[in-house]
């Protein structure tokens, strides 16, 4: 009877062992793909950016790995191509949101929907714990000894390159708000600062001041609007204190005072980054024939000041040579002095005649009397005789076009012209104008100035009235703006309610019920997004929106449009929304409140 061994030996996989072909084929269509991403990202701009973008999210992206590879793809470029930086964070902002759209249609969950964003989250975060938790540019002492010293220098100057990118990557990212505040402020300037005041690396101390030149300007425009401007004063002490700090070079010494004049300065530069120069080839040939129209316009207004200045060359020779004459011929000074002046005198304005009031110009006798047709009695019987005896002194025929047609001006007397400047001018005809809606960046900062201007002063009539100016077709797309901004300011609920309160009241309130069912459906489609961004959100939503229905400015039965806007969120965020709507609800109306937590 056979027995086995007692020590079972180990298989040995071979070089050439057989492999199943549904995986292999799998493997070798992920390796095409990710050569297919490198090469449109390798030709990817400004002006090829639509047509490469279509190709590069036609393709099947069902993988995961393929998806994380596209996002180190275009991490790789952002970091070393500075240039290129913003339109690498609009390509993520625009690949994150034709993604989720595309996995909502698919019917996919939340977390698939989001896997895009979770993945660049996660490259940033590998990214930035390489240089937080480390000492700035970190390089192996064991590799660096074993270089000669341009290579050295080199690997270094490529390391900070890497490191200031992802810096300034972040920073594009978070302006686009694919990185949240929080992120930025607590993982990001927080944890830099406390490792720099540890520390004090030069490197990490760059990277703080051009994360403050990619964010500053927008993370104090959004405290400012909600009232938490102070916010950033801790963060400029440090670095004042810094600045003033001997033991730095004076290159970072120097690099902390121009963050700080930046701030001074409203956060305006005064030469505009690499990627803020970079334009389209169209605005270019724009700017060049710009420039070619101004130079040709400036070329003319040259010509018109040399013949003002040659006129006055005429005039002062003139009477240079009357004095000649006085001297040389004092018995013809007098006439010859008159003769040139009267051919050289220079005509005023109120001798010339424009030709849009020919029509105006009446013959009239030279004495001071009223011109012709001034008077009622005069009438166009006497204008008629005075044409015909004009022309019967000159030996012509009377002018066929009648009497009342206009005269050209070289036909009439040099004297008795007497002319009405003032012509009739056609009524101009009323243009209806078409309510033009406003572009995204302007209609969310108008939108936050409305709620920061009622949270501070609480008018309700200038709140109203600042809404009436918003564009019709628009003013739904306000509550969902007013929404996100509590959510992430932590806004008191009373604040959003009572502003909504305000809007929707009256007989012909800023806001109507259709304008407010369509604000809450948006806001209830993202409810999902919502939730991850700033947890406790079906709690929160519920407290800024069931107030309004509760004072009977909105009917109740607008709420029955909520159930298709709800079905992207997952099973207990639904129940949670509504149950906490119900209670919010019965709240407001004086009732028992079950408001889940």
């Amino acid at each position: 009877m056979y027995e086995p061994p007692a020590e079972q030996l180990p298989i040995e996989r071979g070089e050439n062992a057989w492999k199943p072909s549904t995986e292999v084929d799998k493997v070798d269509d992920r390796e095409k793909n990710i050569k297919e991403i490198r090469s449109l990202l390798n030709k990817i701009t400004l002006d090829t950016f639509d047509k490469l973008y279509s190709k590069l999210f036609s393709m099947d992206f069902s993988d995961e790995l393929l998806l994380k590879a596209l996002v180190e793809e275009v991490y790789e470029k952002a970091l070393f191509q500075k240039a290129y930086v913003i339109m690498y964070a609009d390509l993520c902002y625009r690949f994150n949101k034709d993604y989720q759209d595309k996995k909502k249609e698919e019917q996919k969950g939340v977390q698939e929907q989001k896997l895009f964003r979770k993945q660049l989250l996660q490259q940033c975060k590998k990214e930035f714990d390489s240089i937080a938790s480390k000492r700035g540019i970190d390089l192996d002492p064991e590799e660096l000894k074993k270089m000669d010293e341009d290579d050295r220098t080199a690997a270094e100057m490529k390391a900070k390159r890497r490191m200031l990118g992802n810096i300034s990557f972040i920073g594009e990212l978070h302006k686009k708000g694919l990185i949240p505040e929080k992120i930025i402020v607590d993982q990001c300037i927080r944890r830099l600062l406390d490792k720099i005041e540890k520390d004090k690396d030069e490197d990490l101390i760059e990277c703080i001041c051009h994360l403050f030149t990619t964010t500053g300007a927008h993370l104090v425009q959004m405290w400012t609007k909600h009232g938490t401007a102070e916010k950033i004063e801790p963060y400029f002490e440090k670095i004042t204190e810094l600045s003033n700090d001997k033991t730095l070079a004076p290159r970072i010494r120097f690099m902390l005072k121009d963050l700080l004049d930046l701030r001074s300065a409203g956060w305006k530069q005064a030469r505009a980054q690499p990627a803020q120069q970079l334009k389209k080839r169209a605005e270019v040939q724009q700017e060049v024939r710009d420039e070619e129209d101004s130079r040709v316009q400036k070329q003319t207004s040259n010509y018109g000041r040399n013949d003002q200045r040659n006129s006055g060359r005429r005039q002062v020779s003139v009477h240079v040579m009357n004095n000649m004459t006085s001297h040389l011929h004092p018995q013809r000074s007098a006439s010859y002095s008159q003769g040139n002046q009267r051919k050289m005198q220079v005509p005023t304005s109120s001798d010339i005649v424009s030709r849009n009031n020919l029509q105006d110009v009446r013959l009239g006798p030279s004495t001071g009397r009223k011109p012709w047709g001034s008077q009622a009695s005069s009438g166009a019987a006497n204008q008629s005789e005075m044409r015909r005896s004009l022309t019967t002194q000159k030996g012509g025929r009377e002018d066929s076009n009648g009497p009342d047609s206009p005269r050209r001006l070289n036909t009439l007397p040099s004297r008795g012209l007497i002319g009405s400047m003032n012509a009739v001018k056609p009524k101009e005809e009323k243009k209806v104008k078409a309510e033009v809606l406003l572009e995204q960046e302007p209609l969310v900062a108008k939108a936050r100035n409305v709620m920061q201007e009622y949270a501070m002063n609480k008018n309700v009539n200038e709140s109203r009235e600042y809404l009436n100016e918003f564009p019709r077709a628009q003013r739904g797309d306000v509550i969902k703006i007013w929404v996100e901004d509590a959510l992430e300011a932590g806004t008191e609920p009373g604040v959003v309610s009572d502003l909504l309160i305000a809007v929707t009241s009256g007989e012909s309130p800023p806001m109507s019920t259709a304008d407010f069912t369509k604000g809450v459906n948006s806001v209830v489609e993202v409810l999902g997004d919502l939730e991850i961004d700033y947890p406790m959100t079906g709690k929160r939503v519920p407290k800024y929106l069931a107030p309004v229905f509760a004072s009977g400015n909105v009917e109740v039965k607008s709420l029955d449009a909520l159930g298709a806007a709800l079905s992207d969120a997952g099973p207990l965020l639904q129940m949670n929304f509504v149950v906490n709507l119900i209670a919010e609800y019965k709240e407001a109306k004086g009732e028992v409140s079950l408001a889940l937590t």
